[in-house]
Parts: C-alpha cells; sequence; structure tokens
C-alpha cells in the first residue's frame, strides 16, 4: 500500500490538562506542557497511546479481523508497563506528530503576547467520609481551555485506515481529570492529498 498521510484535528470540548511533570511552587502542584513559546500541545507519543488503546480495545471485542501481530506491526511492541522502550522492541509503521495550534493562531497569539489567556487554575480537595475536607488534600491544577489543535499520522497502513479511523473516533477524553470533566475532545481523520 505504501506510506499514507493523514491530518488528525483535536477539537476540545472542556478544559484540558497534559501534564509536563513539574510544579508551580507554592502556588501549582501541576503544570501543562507548553512548546519554547508557552503555547500548548498534546505529544504525538500520546496521541499514539491513546490511538493504540483504543485499536486494542477493538481487537479484543473482535470488531475487525486484527491481531496482536497486526498492532505490533502498526505501533510496535512495548514493554509490560505499556511504554514504548528501546532494546529488543520493534518500531511500528506508524508515525505521530505533535498536536499544535494552527500556525496562523500560534503567531498572532504570540504578537499579541495571550498565550497566558490560554490558561486558568482549578482546586480541587478530597472530601472525608464525614463531609469534610481532609487535611492537606487541596491540589491547584493548570489546565487549559478548550482549543482546536492538529497533527499528522502517516505510515504503513497496512490495509487497516478503517480499523485506525475508528480508533481515532473512539477517544472521548484525554490528559488528566478525564473523570472530572476535564478533556473531553473529539478526534477527526481526515487523508491528506498526496503530491504527485
Amino acid at each position: 500500500m505504501g506510506i499514507v498521510k493523514y491530518r488528525y484535528t483535536v477539537t476540545m470540548f472542556s478544559d484540558w490538562h497534559i501534564g509536563s511533570g513539574l510544579s508551580g511552587g507554592a502556588e501549582l502542584d501541576m503544570v501543562v506542557l507548553k512548546d519554547h513559546n508557552r503555547l500548548p500541545y498534546i505529544p504525538g507519543k500520546t496521541i499514539k497511546g491513546l490511538v493504540r488503546e483504543m485499536s486494542q480495545l477493538l481487537c479484543d471485542l473482535d470488531s475487525y479481523n486484527t491481531t496482536e501481530d497486526t498492532l505490533m506491526s502498526l505501533y510496535g511492541s512495548r514493554s509490560e508497563k505499556g511504554e514504548d522502550i528501546g532494546g529488543n522492541c520493534s518500531k511500528g509503521t506508524l508515525f505521530f506528530s505533535d498536536a499544535t495550534l494552527e500556525k496562523d493562531l500560534q503567531e498572532m497569539l504570540l504578537e499579541k503576547q495571550y498565550q497566558d489567556e490560554l490558561y486558568s487554575i482549578v482546586a480541587s480537595t478530597a472530601i472525608g467520609e464525614d463531609g469534610i475536607a481532609k487535611k492537606h488534600s487541596l491540589r491547584s491544577a493548570e489546565v487549559t481551555i478548550p482549543l482546536i489543535l492538529s497533527g499528522v499520522v502517516m505510515g504503513d497502513f497496512k490495509s487497516s485506515e478503517m480499523f485506525i479511523q475508528d480508533s481515532f473516533s473512539m477517544i472521548k477524553r484525554l490528559g488528566i481529570g478525564r473523570n472530572r470533566g476535564c478533556g473531553r475532545c473529539e478526534i477527526k481523520l481526515e487523508k491528506e492529498e498526496q503530491d504527485v
């Protein structure tokens, strides 16, 4: 079949948080992942992991005539913990770029220095059985406002294009706080015209 290129578009319907693994000092427990211009993005490996998870679910449900070998071929092999690793593991035939804001929007935000307007802070606390907040449980997290981001997935789809499209469409939430209403999304996949 050869190399095929798709553009995927992530439309966020609620605040969302892709963690940087860092804290913001005394004020913030969790900070959003940002690029060198302080703009939000979703790493390609995050998208790949979500799509792979949905593909595995479709495979387990036997919705397609898809085998574990097909999944390994498309996404590569993983460690027991679920992350991609080097060594004896194989690399899949699919490449996922980071999902970023459209170029025009990035330029406008940078020109007007509106980066900080893309984020807000939410606080949460744990409530005990008595209905009272537990001591030392107050946490604050930076979240990103609803936005639209896009990226590219390309590679040898090995006649599995519909399977991969369905895997993308099954993703309804991403990031941290999904069980608290954060990260509601829709991801659409659209084939790009091949250069002749």
